[in-house]
């Protein structure tokens, strides 16, 4: 084989990041549409059988509501009277304290799931197509290799579901930095890159932020290892921490009851991760897993990303049987050294505790308490197997473009583009069904979406209640109840948030049991109870308890209207 073709585009990195932005918004308004964009329809959220997104927009529409505190990213409208951090109701903090700056600006709707999402795809197309520009050498063939990235499985599984999980541009910026030879930059370039990153990324999603520091940290030791210094790393590293610290303080993070005492386990990746398309595709039969929690480290790599990776394979081989049978020496750059790295520490991180290949534990680690202490806030450690998914493709795709044909034209590449237009034709047919079922989902006209409080008129004027108190944990009347607070401007004593407070709303609810017990039930509250929190509290309390359109409520004071039981 011939050395590679080298191509480039008119406007080099600015074109190749353009069109590759362009690509992933494309594909994102060919799975969902255009009405999630538009930011005053929220009708679509509550049509979706998932209740995460729901938790994230009316998390959202509470801090918005909520005054402003110290830190900003703190609010108590769901919590009360604990604050807690915008950040545990997974609302995407630096939108949402963006947009709250905004203030009366906004119209009394607004969402910004849909423009977060397409926002997200389109940087994850330009990163990608920046990413493969290097690794390939070749503009064009960056250009194409896009889709593979920003139309991704694990996007399409994640978009409106945990849409914050979709930036994986924040994944391929890391991954820039190795590639683009980060490590030879000045310090203030080094600084300012890592110390914008740690804060967007973490305001994003702690998740996609621990990501992008395990990188971090490879590449600081490979600079370390390759220079001989070790201060340019360590001062670029105080400066990423620091600029950590000052965006988990803006949130609140370090304050409020959340509880940060989880385990690894149940919630990693199974092996079969790469090649199980859990019902998402077409062209494959889906697998089995482990535990039902190991969709957390859902990875297919689509019917036609694994032919790419075949052909990847396949090429590979022959190249270096070439290269024995010629005598020549076998090279590999340092560079892809470190991505390999990157690319075990991540598969390790992701499959491990609880080793497994479909069904079948395989191998069982066990994490010390005092470790799993530390690590354990990242319990759905399965997540932690994309940078392998973009790596296996950067991968692939790098090993593909050096293939063509004996011409002195552009057209010596044609072979590297029909294997990778080839292979993107059975990725679009095995994702094509769910998409056009995601396309038909996002943009029907739905009817609005209200509370089963709202449904009488018994406290359609208030009545002077301040406070909304659920003692039942029915996530169902949560999510109701949470809405009706929301849009008549009461506060809630639970709600579900990333990291629970449940002990906390018990010891709470403990305190409302034993003043209603006396008889000294607080009158601007609006208790909300199922058939058996209801028993219990009407064995020794004075409550007055109404059924209002299936919505079981107790208050201080009695109502015009016939109570349970009476």
């Amino acid at each position: 084989m011939e050395s590679r073709i080298r191509v480039k585009l008119p406007g080099g990195a600015w074109m190749v990041t353009f069109l590759g932005a362009v690509i992933g918004a494309a594909l994102f308004l060919h799975t969902y549409g255009s009405a999630v964009l538009d930011t005053t329809n929220d009708a679509w959220i509550f049509r979706i059988k998932d209740v995460d997104i729901h938790q994230h927009y009316l998390g959202w529409c509470s801090f918005r509501n909520a005054p402003w505190s110290f830190p900003p990213g703190l609010f108590n409208s769901l919590s009360y009277p604990h604050n807690m951090s915008i950040l545990w109701t997974d609302s995407i903090p630096l939108f949402a304290l963006f947009f709250k700056a905004c203030g009366s600006d906004l119209p009394d709707t607004f969402q910004y799931f849909g423009m977060f999402g397409i926002i997200s795809q389109a940087l994850t197309g330009a990163m990608a197509a920046l990413l493969m520009r290097k690794v390939t050498e070749n503009d064009i063939i960056a250009v194409f290799s896009v889709p593979f990235y920003a139309g991704s499985f694990p996007i399409l599984q994640r978009m409106f579901y945990h849409t914050s999980l979709t930036a994986h541009y924040l994944i391929i910026i890391p991954l820039l930095y190795i590639v683009y030879d980060g490590c030879k930059w000045k310090e203030g370039g080094k600084c300012a890159f890592w110390g914008t990153y740690s804060f967007i990324s973490v305001m994003i999603h702690p998740y996609l932020f621990i990501m992008g520091m395990v990188i971090a940290v490879i590449s600081f030791i490979y600079e370390i290892v390759k220079t001989k210094r070790i201060w340019p790393a360590g001062i670029t590293g105080i400066v990423s921490l620091v600029s950590t610290y000052t965006a988990m303080v803006m949130m609140g993070v370090l304050s409020g009851p959340a509880n940060l005492g989880y385990k690894l386990g149940g919630f990693n990746a199974n092996l079969n991760t790469f090649f199980n398309p859990m019902k998402l595709g077409d062209l494959l039969p889906g697998l089995p897993i482990y535990t039902s929690g190991q969709y957390e480290g859902y990875s297919y790599l689509g019917a036609g990303g694994l032919l790419l990776v075949a052909f990847g394979f396949v090429l590979f081989v022959i190249k270096q049987v070439k290269r024995i049978n010629t005598g020549e020496k076998f090279y590999v750059e340092e560079k892809a050294v470190v991505l390999f790295i990157i690319f075990i520490t991540f598969f390790l991180m992701s499959v491990l505790p609880d080793l497994s290949y479909n069904t079948k534990l395989i191998f069982s680690l066990k994490i010390p308490d005092v470790l799993q202490s530390v690590i354990g806030i990242y319990r759905s450690n399965g997540r932690f197997i994309w940078p392998c998914y973009i790596l296996v493709f950067t991968a692939a795709i790098s090993v593909i473009a050096d293939i063509h044909i004996n011409t002195g034209s552009r057209r010596r590449m044609i072979p590297a583009l029909f294997l990778i237009c080839f292979c993107f034709c059975f990725q679009i047919a095995d994702m094509e069904k769910t998409m056009s079922e995601n396309y038909m989902t996002f943009n029907k006209k739905y009817k609005y979406w209200h509370s089963d409080l709202e449904d009488e008129e018994s406290f359609s004027n208030h009545l002077g209640y301040e406070h909304i108190v659920l003692v039942t944990p029915d996530s169902y009347t949560m999510e109701r109840s949470a809405y009706f607070a929301i849009k008549n401007g009461l506060t809630l004593n639970r709600f579900y948030f990333a990291r629970d407070i449940e002990s906390t709303v018990e010891e709470d609810l403990e305190k409302y049991h034993a003043a209603c017990r006396k008889g000294n039930a607080p009158p601007d509250v609006i208790f909300v109870f199922d058939e058996k929190t209801m028993e219990e509290w009407r064995k020794d309390t004075k409550l007055h308890f109404y059924d209002i359109s299936g919505t079981i409520v107790g208050v201080a004071k009695p109502l015009e209207r016939r109570e349970i039981g009476g």
